[in-house]
């Protein structure tokens, strides 16, 4: 009996000594978008991660991330902007306050290309879903675009 209590006891104890917990994202893709106030983590496939910061606030949330956690908050200063026609067989046109740069992106996150104009022809591209990264003066706005 003493030898089956012994044994038992050496399992359980390695047993619980092999397992550890490590933060992991197995995705297939995913990408990170910052500028001066907000950075956005995310992974195709993934449930919501979020993390947005700026000097007074951080606010940290999603599927690997133990809580949520505002700090501080203040009132958004909302930024209207037009994009038309979409969906589009080819121009796009862009029409908001201090529009300084448009990146564009497909939906699984690959980079298509960057213009510092308000216009922009996609004819050239695949019919389906981009995203729209259009960077102003003071925030950055993501537009869907479809492509038929």
């Amino acid at each position: 009996m003493k030898y089956i209590t012994l044994v038992l006891l050496v399992l359980l104890c390695e047993g619980l000594w092999s397992q550890t917990i490590e933060r992991q994202v197995i995705a297939s893709s995913g990408m990170t978008l910052m500028n001066d106030q907000v950075t956005l983590d995310f992974t195709i496939g993934e449930i919501t991660i979020t993390t947005i910061n700026n000097e007074s606030s951080v606010l940290t949330q999603g599927f690997h991330q133990p809580s949520y956690m505002v700090i501080t908050t203040e009132p958004d200063t909302p930024t209207t902007f037009s994009l038309y026609p979409n969906p589009t067989s080819g121009k796009v046109i862009i029409e908001g306050e201090g529009v300084k740069e448009v990146n564009l992106y497909s939906i699984t996150g690959q980079w298509i290309f960057r213009t510092h104009q308000s216009g922009f022809d996609i004819s050239h591209l695949s019919a389906g879903v981009y995203m729209a990264q259009i960077e102003t003066t003071s925030t950055t706005v993501i537009k869907r675009i479809v492509k038929e």
